[in-house]
């Protein structure tokens, strides 16, 4: 628990996460559904966008970011995760990586890291680049700490959600360290811009 961020009483309230009936154009509360830290959505992310079947499984995807929409995926769960519901506390910004079923993968591909299980340890940006960072601890609760090659040369730090958007603007690390302590726990990315126009990109968790 966090004393400090309001619960709700979950052990008390029935909620209802999946609704694996509905149809085009039914409405549904998906209110904490991640979409970065935003927790009151319009009223339009509510309403079903299309059904559609892949792998024999119903999926029921809603409205939302062009990026990603929230979807019910029938025998999985959805596209974050099956607790999706508590957004309160540290909990905010769930996403489903992977699904099993008795111990084996299920057909669920994420979108967000393009089918990879892992977020940690991953280094992106162009596939053949001198420049290459690591970040750490990983996960980490406050701060974030960069080791770089000596050719990084950093011009402006962006911390993205898993859906691409922007939820911090640190300043550039004079000391290698990034402050995080202010982000919910969640799934993130930071995106490094270099003075060359390169871009480097690390996948991290903040712990709460």
């Amino acid at each position: 628990m966090y004393p400090n961020i309001p619960q709700l009483p979950y052990d008390t309230i029935e909620v209802e996460v999946f609704d694996y009936s509905l149809s085009v154009g039914d409405t549904f509360d998906i209110s904490g559904a991640g979409y970065g830290m935003t927790l009151n959505y319009p009223d339009s992310f509510n309403v079903v966008k299309r059904v559609y079947y892949q792998n024999n499984q119903k999926h029921i995807e809603f409205k939302g970011p062009a990026s990603e929409s929230f979807t019910m995926i029938e025998g999985i769960g959805g596209t974050f995760g099956v607790i999706w519901k508590q957004y309160k506390g540290g909990l905010t910004n769930q996403y489903l990586l992977c699904s099993y079923k008795d111990g084996v993968k299920t057909s669920y591909v994420n979108k967000a890291f393009q089918g990879s299980c892992s977020i940690t340890g991953v280094s992106e940006g162009h596939p053949i680049q001198k420049e290459k960072i690591s970040i750490y601890p990983n996960p980490a609760q406050y701060q974030l700490f960069i080791k770089a090659s000596s050719t990084v040369k950093i011009k402006t730090c962006q911390i993205l959600n898993v859906f691409g958007k922007v939820v911090a603007l640190p300043e550039v690390p004079i000391n290698n360290a990034i402050d995080i302590a202010a982000l919910p726990a969640g799934l993130y990315v930071l995106q490094l811009n270099l003075d060359n126009g390169k871009v480097l990109r690390q996948k991290f968790v903040k712990q709460q």
